[in-house]
């Protein structure tokens, strides 16, 4: 099983929102997400989700353009979220 399975569901929503996924869910390797463009489900995002909630979310600042987007393989469907500071306590 991939680490992304050991993220707190918080911090996936949190991140799926970010990077524009229309759904996301648990999956038997971590989760998966959903295409706001085709409702597919091979939607992710660019960087390792473990990355993406550990470094960036924790980290004080959900990342911008292709960085901190996610891309469709069923589509093509490309995201370019603009970067947003997150409190930090």
């Amino acid at each position: 099983m991939s680490l992304s399975a050991d993220l707190a569901p918080a911090d996936v929503e949190r991140a799926a929102r970010h990077f524009g996924a229309a759904a996301h869910e648990r999956a038997d390797c971590g989760w998966r997400f959903c295409c706001p463009s085709c409702a597919g489900w091979d939607f992710g995002p660019t960087l390792p989700l473990v990355t993406y909630v550990r470094v960036w979310l924790h980290g004080g600042r959900l990342p911008g353009g292709a960085l901190g987007g996610a891309a469709c393989l069923d589509c093509g469907h490309i995201t370019s979220p603009h970067p947003v500071d997150i409190p930090t306590d």
